[in-house]
């Protein structure tokens, strides 16, 4: 189900750095790329061999106006903030937080407002 979360996740560091994906679903699930037909709504795959096929899932959290992020497996590590995560344990992820998995890092941020005319 889509949302207006009024968010987007960066990638800082990583194989592709630079690139902004705004978020509008309720539900993620973060992993490693294995083709390029790995796209579609709930799914944030990044093409870096450091981050399993499932690092993570995130879920919005409507009252509290951001996502919860769960740690997925244990092939690789995920941090938040320098902190690792647990798996099974959600993690609050505010604009500003970081995201490590592997050696990809992410920051959540607050999507721009269109410029007025």
């Amino acid at each position: 189900m889509r949302v207006d979360t009024g968010l987007q996740i960066r990638v800082l560091r990583g194989n592709q750095q630079g690139l902004v994906v705004s978020l509008s679903e309720q539900a993620y699930v973060l992993g490693r790329a294995v083709s390029h037909e790995d796209v579609g709504p709930g799914r944030l795959y990044f093409h870096d061999p450091t981050v399993a096929s499932v690092q993570a899932i995130m879920r919005w959290d409507e009252a509290r106006g951001h996502y919860l992020i769960s740690h997925e497996t244990n092939q690789s590590r995920s941090w938040i903030a320098g902190l690792p995560l647990l798996r099974g344990t959600p993690r609050n992820l505010k604009p500003g937080g970081r995201l490590k998995m592997g050696k990809l890092l992410l920051v959540m941020e607050r999507r721009p407002e269109p410029a007025k005319m």
